[in-house]
């Protein structure tokens, strides 16, 4: 015997509705780097006792949107390669937000290529990748 359509129709709606479902508007506009918090001296090439900024402008985020950073030395002498030196977590509390995360040396960062990942509610969104040069070979 068929089963009638109509219960089998009723039978999918009830399992989509016990489904939860997350859905968010928002978006990463923009990821640069930069040698200050508000992006203004943007660049890719650091000196050894620069600190590293990654400001990330976020649009259409509700409240308690999740931007993560991940940072990544990618290629310097006495590390292993993708050597993970930290990441932090931000919320968003405004719709349109700029956020902006910071690699500090400690005391100093070796020479090499490093890279930040940039995550909007654990997905990735961005990479940006950048040099750390001697201190005196580093461009201003």
């Amino acid at each position: 015997m068929c089963k009638p359509v109509w219960l089998v129709l009723f039978a999918l709606v009830l399992a989509a509705l016990a489904c939860e479902f997350s859905f968010s508007t928002a978006k990463i506009e923009s990821v640069k780097l930069a040698k200050d918090e508000d992006g203004d001296q943007e660049t890719t090439t650091f000196s050894m006792d620069d600190t590293v900024f990654c400001v990330v402008e976020v649009k259409s985020a509700p409240d308690d949107t999740e931007i993560k950073a991940v940072w990544t030395a990618v290629g310097i002498s006495g590390e292993a390669p993708d050597t993970l030196l930290g990441e932090s977590i931000l919320s968003s509390e405004h719709t349109n937000s700029v956020m902006s995360f910071a690699l500090y040396p400690d005391p100093l960062l070796a020479p090499g290529d490093y890279k930040v990942d940039v995550y909007l509610d654990d997905e990735l969104e961005a990479t940006r990748t950048f040099t750390v040069q001697d201190s005196d070979e580093a461009v201003s």
